[in-house]
């Protein structure tokens, strides 16, 4: 016979759940359905999403952002209409697009 303080495991507890998920209760509780029942805070009056656009350096970054990937989207296109225009193959097409 093993001894019980040999076991790589316990015995089990039915009072314990088996997993980390959620009862029915807890979701209920997470996500009611009625408003009344929304424990959740409110939100903050103060919360600006365009907040970050009054710094001037971040305005310059998310710019220069932006016309970056339009430049790499230009080149990328102009890169696919020149290959399609020297060989006429789609296949050639394909093949350089999966390169990239």
């Amino acid at each position: 016979m093993i001894n019980p303080a040999d076991r790589a495991y316990e015995d089990p507890d039915e009072e314990r759940a088996s997993t980390a998920t959620p009862t029915e209760a807890e979701l209920e509780r997470e996500a009611p359905a009625l408003p009344a029942l929304d424990r959740s805070p409110p939100p903050s009056p103060k919360h600006d999403a365009y907040a970050a656009l009054r710094h001037g350096n971040y305005r310059i970054y998310s710019a220069g952002s932006v016309i970056s990937v339009l430049g790499h989207h230009m080149v990328s296109t102009a890169l696919a209409w020149e290959v399609y225009d020297r060989t006429a193959s789609k296949l050639a097409l394909g093949w350089w697009r999966e390169s990239r």
